[in-house]
C-alpha cells in the first residue's frame, strides 16, 4: 500500500512539474518573441528614420543581385566552353 501511495504520489508531482515546465517554456517563449517584434519594429523606425540605413539596405540587395547574375553568367560562359570543347572532340 505504501508503494502505491509513493508511486501516486509521485506521478502526481511529476505531472504537475511537467506543466509548470511547459508553462514556463512558453512564457519564455512569449517574451523572446516580443524582444525579438520590439527590435524588428526598432529597425524599422531607424531605416525610415535615417536614409542611410535604407540605402545600406538596398546596396546590399544590389550587390546580392549582382553577384547572382555573375555567377549565372560563369555558368553559362562553362557550358558554352563545354559545348565547343565536345564538338571540336568530335569533329
Amino acid at each position: 500500500m505504501a508503494t502505491l501511495y509513493f508511486f501516486l504520489c509521485f506521478h502526481i508531482s511529476f505531472s504537475s512539474l511537467l506543466i509548470v515546465h511547459k508553462t514556463v517554456m512558453y512564457v519564455c517563449s512569449l517574451i523572446i518573441h516580443f524582444f525579438a517584434y520590439l527590435v524588428y519594429s526598432q529597425a524599422e523606425i531607424e531605416s525610415t528614420k535615417w536614409p542611410w540605413v535604407s540605402f545600406f539596405k538596398a546596396e546590399r540587395q544590389h550587390l546580392s543581385v549582382n553577384y547572382k547574375m555573375e555567377q549565372r553568367s560563369e555558368s553559362i560562359k562553362m557550358m558554352c566552353h563545354n559545348a565547343l570543347a565536345s564538338t571540336h572532340a568530335r569533329g
